[in-house]
């Protein structure tokens, strides 16, 4: 198994598995349209360098050619040209009435996904394909991710995942995690469809 950076090639799979590792959250923040869909959106994000979402953007898990996981991090010192290459992602596929209403939604998601703390990397996002879980991979990307962390000089690593994704949240206790807070969503949040979610944090 190796460990590098995504690529264009990798939207079909990457697409998928991103959607995957938070179907509500998601699906809340890019179901705006009957004619378009959160995993073409992610697929289309994906194809570009930068972003988000883009290839650039994220670490891939592969194996024997193929992607089969990926992970993607974030710091709380997000750079304008980083913020201008998602909004031009979502405007080439959602165009500029509909970039506005996801926008309105993420900040809702915002509520109970709180941006990481300057000495924290935040993991945004762990999914592995369906066939290759239980096989270390997930803790392989960690790996990645706590030294990226560390050449940071950050102190933590955080994330935030669904209350009801039991097997994540094993996953990122055996790993050495510690739960430190339930978020409850608002309740418009709620409306919306987004859960209750635990924030977690590992000490580097």
């Amino acid at each position: 198994m190796n460990i590098r950076r995504g690529t264009k090639n990798d939207a079909d799979v990457a697409a998928q598995l991103i959607f995957s590792s938070g179907p509500n959250s998601l699906g809340m923040m890019f179901n705006v349209s009957e004619t378009l869909n959160p995993i073409d959106f992610l697929r289309h994000a994906f194809s570009q360098p930068y972003g988000q979402f883009g290839f650039t953007s994220h670490l891939v898990a592969e194996s024997e050619g193929q992607p089969i996981g990926l992970a993607s991090c974030w710091t709380h010192d997000v750079s304008p040209s980083f913020r201008n290459a998602t909004l031009q992602s979502l405007i080439g596929y959602f165009g500029v009435d509909l970039t506005h209403k996801v926008i309105e939604r993420s900040q809702n998601l915002g509520e109970i996904i709180p941006a990481p703390a300057q000495d924290e990397l935040g993991v945004g996002h762990i999914a592995i394909t369906t066939g290759n879980r239980r096989k270390g991979v997930a803790t392989k990307l960690l790996d990645h991710l706590a030294g990226f962390a560390n050449s940071l000089n950050k102190q933590k690593l955080v994330l935030d995942v669904e209350q009801k994704n039991q097997d994540a949240i094993r996953l990122y206790l055996k790993y050495g995690f510690k739960k430190i807070q339930l978020t409850e969503p608002g309740v418009k949040s709620r409306e919306l469809g987004l859960t209750s979610h635990w924030h977690m944090e590992l000490l580097l």
